[in-house]
């Protein structure tokens, strides 16, 4: 996942995550540096499948998911239709491009 968000995406990615799926009732901002390294290390231990969602997620609320999937879903590999889920990736990298140059 950290090779699919960077700069200031994952900033507002780790505050995203906290606000819409971490259980606790302190604000992101009151968290101390451990804690917020406790909440993204499950994350970032998590299987992939799961990293996917939760930035397919992230990237959605935001509305840049479906532009970023519908630039790469015509891309060809080769010549050849590419799978599925290389399309997914190429869209999470797209989605991160556009939201650090936002």
């Amino acid at each position: 996942m950290k090779k699919l968000i960077t700069d200031k995406t994952l900033a507002a990615f780790e505050k995203w995550f906290y606000e819409n799926h971490g259980k606790c009732s302190k604000k992101f901002e009151e968290l101390l540096s451990w804690e917020k390294s406790e909440i993204m290390d499950y994350l970032f231990n998590a299987c992939e499948t799961i990293q996917h969602a939760f930035l397919i997620e992230f990237y959605g609320s935001i509305g840049i998911w479906r532009e970023s999937f519908y630039l790469t879903d015509n891309e060809t590999l080769d010549g050849n239709i590419v799978p599925w889920n290389y399309t997914c990736l190429r869209a999470l990298e797209k989605a991160n491009e556009t939201f650090n140059y936002r």
